[in-house]
């Protein structure tokens, strides 16, 4: 997922694969293993440069 998302890709799988990050962090284990593999700053380059409002939703669900 973090070798997708340091990539530029199309924002729709882009989407997807925040989604699948959104989904892993409502599990705490899981969560530890994201900030290891620093999911976070890649999800903060996205946003800076989104232009797609999903893609932003989805991004701010995450960080929540």
């Amino acid at each position: 997922i973090t070798a997708v998302l340091s990539n530029k890709c199309g924002f729709q799988l882009q989407y997807q694969m925040i989604f699948c990050v959104w989904l892993l962090a409502f599990s705490p284990q899981l969560c530890e293993q994201l900030r290891r593999y620093n999911v976070v700053p890649a999800l903060s380059d996205i946003l800076q440069e989104s232009v797609k409002e999903k893609v932003t939703r989805i991004i701010l669900a995450a960080f929540r």
